[in-house]
C-alpha cells in the first residue's frame, strides 16, 4: 500500500473514531438531560440537551425534550419578557420536531396548548392551516382548527372546519352534532344577531343534530339540544309567550310542543345509559 493511502485510511479512521466519540459523548448529554428535567432543572436540562445536538443533529427527538423543558419554565399566561422568551422557545422547538415527526398527535397538542397559554391563536390556525393542506382528512386537527377559530370569535370559519369535519366522518353522529351545538350557542348566546342569521343557524343547526339522530337514534344530547333548538324557532315569532301574533299562535305553540317532546326523550334515553 502507498504510504498517500495508507495516510487516507488513517484519515478516515480519525474521522470515524472522531465521529462516534461524539455521538456517544451526545447520548451520555442526553442521559444526564433526562436526569435534570426529572429534577426539575429545566433551564440546566436545556443547556445539556443543546450540547448534545451540537455533538450529534441527528438525534431529533431531543427537540422535544428542549419543548417540554420551556413548557415546564413558562408560566401560562405570563407577559413577562422572560415568560414570552420561553413560549418562543418551546414553540420553536416544538415545530422542530414536527419537522421530522408531523403526525405526532401528541406534539401537536403541546404546540397548541403554548399557542393558546400565550395567546398566540392566529400563529396556531396559520400552523393547522397549512398542516392540513398536507393532511386534508386528519379529523383530530380540523377540530383542533375550528375549536381555535371559535375561541377567536371567527364563528363562519369555526362552522366552515366543523362541516369539513363531517365530510370527512359523514357516520360520526358526534361530528353533526357538534355543528348543532355551536349553531345554537351563536343564536343563544348572541341575542342582538340578525333575524335572518338567525334563521340561517337555526336550519343549520337544525338539520345537523337530525343528521346526528338519525345515526345514532339513541343520541340523547342531540335530542336535547334539537329541544332547544325548536325553542329558538318559537323565539323567532316572538320573544314574549304573552305577546305571539294571532296567526302565529298554532305554530309557536307547536314549536314549544315538540321542544318538550325532544326534551322528555332525551331525558328517557338518558336514563337508559350505564351509570359512570
Amino acid at each position: 500500500m502507498r504510504r498517500k493511502d495508507f495516510s487516507v485510511l488513517i484519515i478516515s479512521f480519525l474521522v470515524l473514531t472522531l465521529v462516534s466519540c461524539g455521538k456517544f459523548q451526545a447520548r451520555m448529554e442526553v442521559r444526564e438531560a433526562n436526569d435534570l428535567y426529572s429534577a426539575r432543572k429545566y433551564e440546566q436540562a436545556i443547556a445539556k440537551y443543546k450540547d448534545a445536538l451540537q455533538k450529534d443533529s441527528s438525534l431529533n427527538e431531543i427537540y422535544l425534550n428542549i419543548g417540554l423543558s420551556y413548557m415546564g419554565l413558562y408560566v401560562p399566561g405570563s407577559t413577562h419578557p422572560k415568560d414570552k422568551e420561553y413560549a418562543d422557545q418551546a414553540i420553536k422547538a416544538f415545530r422542530e420536531y414536527l419537522k421530522y415527526k408531523p403526525d405526532d398527535q401528541n406534539v401537536n397538542g403541546y404546540l397548541v396548548q403554548m399557542y393558546l397559554n400565550s395567546d398566540r391563536k392566529e400563529d396556531a390556525i396559520a400552523y393547522f392551516e397549512d398542516y392540513l393542506k398536507k393532511h386534508p382528512t386528519d379529523v383530530a386537527i380540523m377540530q383542533k382548527l375550528a375549536f381555535l377559530y371559535a375561541q377567536s370569535g371567527k364563528f363562519d370559519e369555526a362552522l366552515n372546519w366543523y362541516r369539513k369535519r363531517a365530510s370527512v366522518e359523514p357516520n360520526n353522529a358526534e361530528a353533526y352534532y357538534i355543528i348543532g351545538v355551536i349553531c345554537w350557542e351563536k343564536v343563544y348566546k348572541f341575542p342582538d344577531t340578525a333575524p335572518d342569521e338567525k334563521e340561517r343557524l337555526i336550519s343549520t343547526g337544525f338539520d345537523a343534530l337530525q343528521k346526528a339522530t338519525q345515526i345514532n337514534p339513541s343520541y340523547a344530547d342531540a335530542y336535547l339540544y334539537l329541544n332547544l333548538m325548536y325553542r329558538e324557532k318559537a323565539k323567532l315569532i316572538s320573544l314574549d309567550p304573552t305577546a305571539v301574533p294571532e296567526d302565529k299562535v298554532d305554530e309557536y305553540n307547536s314549536y314549544l310542543q315538540k321542544a318538550k317532546e325532544l326534551q322528555d326523550k332525551a331525558v328517557e334515553l338518558r336514563k337508559k345509559q350505564p351509570a359512570g
